[in-house]
């Protein structure tokens, strides 16, 4: 995925806005197939400040907006991209957009994770602060196990989810994890650290 990070000096660490597409383990949609995302409300450009219809087009976004979800006041959006391909962003619902796009050549991933980081420079150490992004039809629990190796998960609504408020230490064995219905792990990727 192109990947767009925002960082921001925030008392001595560095804010890490990250949009980053994940593989799924578990089966995997062909490139042909459509993204595997049932909600969503098309958004007319004109709706966005000038500022994020730059953002947009310089990543690549130039085709139909799709507002996937809505959170604690923070919107989802995928967009066509100019190669193809297809973009994620998010924002708040006035605008204010981060986000990046996929390669053309590659599938739509199951989960498009969108968290907010905050790392270390002095040390490289690094925190997650907000859980947020994207989920596939079928995927109804998103969640990041920490350093520690506890998992703090949070509920899939209308394709998005999101769980801010709290800080967890990330570590070499962090990991994305998404679950079904059912309470099964259809979905797990390292983050943070070791491949």
């Amino acid at each position: 995925m192109k990947s767009n990070r925002i960082h921001l000096a925030a008392a001595g660490a560095v804010v890490a806005v990250v949009a980053t597409a994940v593989a799924a383990v578990a089966g995997g949609s062909s490139k042909s197939a459509p993204p595997p995302f049932s909600s969503g409300t098309p958004v007319p450009r004109t709706a966005f400040s000038h500022a994020d219809q730059a953002f947009l087009a310089r990543i690549g976004a130039t085709g139909q907006i799709t507002r996937l979800g809505l959170k604690d006041g923070v919107a989802f959006y995928a967009v066509a991209s100019s190669d193809a391909g297809r973009c994620f962003a998010t924002g708040m619902i006035s605008g204010d957009l981060s986000g990046g796009c996929l390669d053309a050549g590659k599938s739509v991933p199951e989960v498009v994770d969108m968290s907010a980081v905050v790392m270390n420079p002095a040390d490289a150490s690094w925190r997650l602060q907000t859980l947020q992004g994207v989920a596939a039809d079928g995927i109804t629990k998103v969640g990041f196990v920490d350093a520690t190796g506890t998992l703090h998960t949070t509920p899939v609504t209308g394709n998005v989810y999101r769980l801010s408020g709290q800080s967890w230490q990330g570590g070499s064995a962090s990991e994305l994890q998404a679950f079904d219905a059912r309470g099964n792990l259809v979905f797990s990727e390292r983050v943070g650290g070791a491949s």
